[in-house]
C-alpha cells in the first residue's frame, strides 16, 4: 500500500501541471541546449540535453559513462510550465539503461523513472531547484529520488550547475556541468 501512494501522488502532481500548462504564456527557462557533465563517486563523464518539440514539451536525452565497461543512457520526454513569474515546473517520464559491475546481463538492465523538478531564479543569474521521483527498477523494486540542483548562468552561451544526488540510483553522487543553449 505503501508504495502505491507515492506514485499515485507523483502522477497526480504531474497531471495538474499537463493540463495547466496550456494555460500558461512562456516558460522562464530555456529547455534547447546541450550539457557536458562530469560525475563524482564513481568519477565519470556524460552529455545530456533537451530538444522542444512543443512550447510546453521536450526530448531529453543522456549518456554516462565511467570508461569501465558501464554506461547509464536516459532517454525521454518532458513537459514545463510556468507556476510563477519566476518558477517553472518540469514532468519527466524517462527510460534507463544501466549497465556496471553489478549488472550481469551483456546488455544491462532497463528501467522506467517518473519525475517532477521546480526550478526558481534565486536572482538575475543563479536557478536553484529540486527534483522528486520514482524509478521503477526491475522485479518490482522503486527507488525513491531526491536532487537538489544550483545553476549559474555566467552569459547568455554559457551556464555551470552542480547537481547532489540525495537518493536515488547513486547517492550521494555530485554532478558538475557546463551547459550550452541552442536557441
Amino acid at each position: 500500500m505503501r508504495a502505491y501512494l507515492p506514485s499515485c501522488s507523483f502522477t497526480a502532481i504531474g497531471l495538474i501541471a499537463l493540463l495547466a500548462s496550456p494555460l500558461c504564456n512562456a516558460n522562464n527557462f530555456s529547455y534547447n541546449y546541450v550539457e557536458a557533465q562530469v560525475i563524482t563517486d564513481p568519477g565519470g563523464v556524460g552529455i545530456a540535453g533537451s530538444v522542444p518539440f512543443h512550447e510546453h514539451a521536450h526530448f531529453v536525452y543522456n549518456a554516462q559513462t565511467a570508461f569501465q565497461s558501464d554506461w547509464l543512457l536516459t532517454g525521454g520526454i518532458g513537459f514545463n510550465a510556468p507556476i510563477a513569474d519566476r518558477a517553472d515546473v518540469r514532468g519527466y517520464l524517462k527510460a534507463h539503461s544501466r549497465k556496471n559491475d553489478e549488472i550481469q546481463a551483456e546488455w544491462g538492465e532497463t528501467f522506467s523513472e517518473f519525475s517532477i523538478d521546480f526550478s526558481v531564479w534565486a536572482d538575475a543569474q543563479s536557478e536553484v531547484g529540486a527534483s522528486i521521483g520514482t524509478y521503477f527498477m526491475p522485479e518490482d523494486e522503486e527507488l525513491d529520488k531526491f536532487h537538489l540542483f544550483y545553476r549559474y548562468h555566467a552569459t547568455d552561451l554559457i551556464s555551470i550547475g552542480v547537481e547532489l544526488h540525495l537518493s536515488g540510483l547513486n547517492d550521494g553522487q555530485m554532478l558538475l556541468s557546463a551547459r550550452y543553449p541552442l536557441g
